[in-house]
């Protein structure tokens, strides 16, 4: 039975190649676990007819630098609608120029087309097994630390705001006690009632641009 599945720079046949009427993406007559999509050219319909088989088989998808013609509401509903509760890994990569959207004041912040942190929407609800992930682009704010589930074990968040850095390096910091000379006195504010945070959690680096913090190794609670 197939379960794995990569796929590189996928998309449909211009329109003049097959006629008036583009057909669809085949749909995968399996039910997948893995799913690796790399450059994909296509957009929320197809990737949807290409993943509603395996929503709930499904345990590692990763999709890298997908083109415009996927718009950031379409891969939230892609992420949202196409994947179950037991996904373990995630890996979402995208390019610096892809619809790139500014936070505004007034914007709704459960809505994808106005907020970038598309993450932070979902990790609201879902995905709650996660194991792995891994982030790279304008996907999410420092909000996403504080909704990330117990059950992460690997975390890697590239291009990521400097808020987002700068909380990850105090949580973390307090988190990993053992290795540093000189440890906080205390967790950071807001985590006074807390346990250790994210207490499966082995490996984490995190960088702004600019900065990278980077553990690996972590002791995990017992």
């Amino acid at each position: 039975m197939l379960e794995v599945v990569d796929l590189y720079e996928l998309h449909r046949r211009p329109v003049e190649m097959i006629g008036s009427i583009p057909k669809p993406i085949p749909v995968l007559n399996c039910t997948l676990r893995k799913l690796n999509l790399t450059k994909p050219d296509l957009d929320e319909r197809d990737l949807y007819s290409l993943l509603e088989g395996s929503r709930e088989s499904i345990r590692e998808l990763n999709i890298c630098d997908p083109s415009s013609k996927l718009d950031r509401p379409g891969l939230f509903r892609i992420l949202k609608e196409c994947t179950g509760p037991d996904l373990e890994s995630l890996s979402i990569s995208i390019m610096e120029d892809w619809h790139h959207l500014f936070f505004s004041r007034d914007a709704d912040v459960d809505d994808p087309a106005q907020n970038p942190s598309m993450l932070d929407i979902l990790f609201k609800s879902s995905f709650r097994k996660i194991k792995s992930l891994s982030i790279w682009g304008r996907l999410a704010s420092s909000e996403l630390l504080h909704l990330l589930p117990e059950s992460l074990v690997h975390l890697r968040w590239s291009q990521c705001d400097y808020s987002a850095a700068s909380l990850a390096a105090d949580l973390f910091t307090w988190r990993d006690n053992k290795d540093n000379i000189s440890s906080p006195p205390g967790p950071p504010k807001g985590f006074e009632d807390r346990g250790p945070w994210l207490p499966n959690l082995k490996t984490f680096s995190i960088s702004d641009g600019m900065y990278m913090y980077k553990v690996t190794n972590l002791p995990v609670s017992r």
